[in-house]
């Protein structure tokens, strides 16, 4: 969610002040506070994610369903690193 704020922010140039999130089951929602300690380390995350996306590589993994509609999976592969890791 904070990562969605901060993208919002820096296209539209609009300040994201209050951050939710809903839950559809209890009909409730819960503010995410946003700090500057957290856009840091989400800056941080971002930037260890493009070094690691430029160099080719990708973290450890647990192959799922998931993996089929990942946005990575061309660069992560992971039915290739399955059968690497058999061999």
């Amino acid at each position: 969610m904070l990562a969605q704020a901060v993208a919002f922010e820096e296209t539209y140039r609009k300040n994201v002040d209050e951050i939710y999130i809903f839950y559809d089951y209890s009909n409730r929602r819960r503010i995410i506070e946003k700090t500057e300690e957290d856009i840091g380390r989400l800056k941080e995350i971002i930037d260890d994610m493009r070094k690691m996306i430029s160099k080719g590589e990708c973290s450890d993994f647990n192959y799922t369903n998931r993996c089929e509609g990942c946005s990575e999976r061309e660069i992560c592969l992971p039915e290739f690193k399955i059968i690497i890791e058999e061999e």
